[in-house]
C-alpha cells in the first residue's frame, strides 16, 4: 500500500510540473483605437501585459510597388495615409490619377512571437468614385512572417513577392461587423510579424468559408486586435519538473532491479 501511495505521490507531482511548465496560453487585447492623432506618423507604438507593438504601413506607389506610408488615427482605429491620396483608411481602392490600386497594409512587429487570434474593424468606408461601389463589407488579407530574425526589407517590391520571402499567407477574412472580433488565424501560427490589409486578391489567399470577395471596395479600420503569447515558465516550475522526472527516473531503474 505504501508503494502505491508513493507511485500516486510521483505521478500527481509529476503531473502538477508538467501543467506548470504548460501554463502557456495568455490572450492580450490590444485597444489600437487611442492614441489618436493628426497626419504624418510614421509608427505607433502599443503595449499591453507583456507585449510590445509598433505599427507602421504601407501601401503601392504609382509604379505598383511597395512604398512605405505614414499611419493614422482618428478614433476608430489605423488606417494607412498613401502617399499620393488623402485617404486614411486601410483600402484596397482604385487610384484615377495611376490606375493602380493602393493594397494598404499596416506592419505589426511585436517584441516577441504571438498568435493573431482576431482582428476587429471600428470604421467602414463607403463609395469615393465610379470604381469603388458602395463598400457593402469590410475584407481583410493577413501574412505572417515564418523565417527567423527580422524579415527583408519589402519596399519596391510587389505583395505576392513576399510569399516566395518566407512570408505565410494566413487567409482572407471578412470582418463586416463592426466593433466586434473576428477570428483569424486558426491554424495558431506564431510570429512576431504580422501583416494585415484590405483584401489582396494578387496574393491568392485561402477565402474564410462561406464568404464572398470583391476587391476595390474595401475601407476599414483596424480598431483592435487580440494575440495570444506563450511566457516562459517560472523558475520554480521548471525546478518542480526537473524534480519530478529525476524521482521517476530513479523508480524505475529500482523496478529494474
Amino acid at each position: 500500500m505504501a508503494s502505491r501511495n508513493h507511485k500516486s505521490f510521483i505521478f500527481s507531482l509529476f503531473c502538477s510540473a508538467f501543467m506548470a511548465v504548460n501554463a502557456s496560453a495568455v490572450s492580450i487585447d490590444l485597444d489600437l483605437s487611442n492614441p489618436t492623432s493628426s497626419y504624418g506618423n510614421s509608427v505607433y507604438n502599443y503595449t499591453a501585459g507583456d507585449v510590445n507593438l509598433s505599427v507602421s504601413g504601407f501601401s503601392y506607389d504609382r509604379r505598383g510597388e511597395i512604398e512605405s506610408d505614414t499611419v493614422g488615427n482618428y478614433g476608430a482605429g489605423l488606417g494607412v495615409e498613401d502617399g499620393w491620396s488623402p485617404e486614411h483608411a486601410i483600402d484596397n481602392g482604385f487610384n484615377l490619377s495611376t490606375f493602380r490600386f493602393d493594397y494598404d497594409m499596416l506592419l505589426l512587429s511585436f517584441d516577441q512571437a504571438v498568435s493573431l487570434d482576431s482582428i476587429t474593424a471600428g470604421w467602414r468606408g463607403t463609395m469615393l468614385n465610379l470604381f469603388q461601389p458602395s463598400s457593402r463589407n469590410s475584407e481583410a488579407s493577413v501574412l505572417a512572417y515564418g523565417g527567423a530574425g527580422t524579415p527583408d526589407n519589402f519596399v519596391g517590391s510587389e505583395w505576392s513577392d513576399l510569399l516566395n520571402d518566407e512570408w505565410a499567407g494566413i487567409g482572407n477574412y471578412r470582418i463586416d461587423n463592426l466593433n466586434s472580433p473576428e477570428a483569424v488565424n486558426a491554424g495558431g501560427m506564431m510570429s512576431r510579424y504580422w501583416l494585415v490589409g484590405a483584401y489582396n486578391p494578387t496574393l491568392n489567399l485561402d477565402n474564410e468559408a462561406g464568404t464572398h470577395f470583391s476587391a476595390a471596395n474595401d475601407f476599414w479600420k483596424l480598431d483592435s486586435i487580440s494575440v495570444t503569447v506563450n511566457p516562459v515558465p517560472l523558475p520554480g516550475s521548471l525546478l518542480l519538473f526537473g524534480t519530478a522526472l529525476v524521482i521517476f527516473g530513479s523508480m524505475r531503474r529500482k523496478q529494474a532491479k
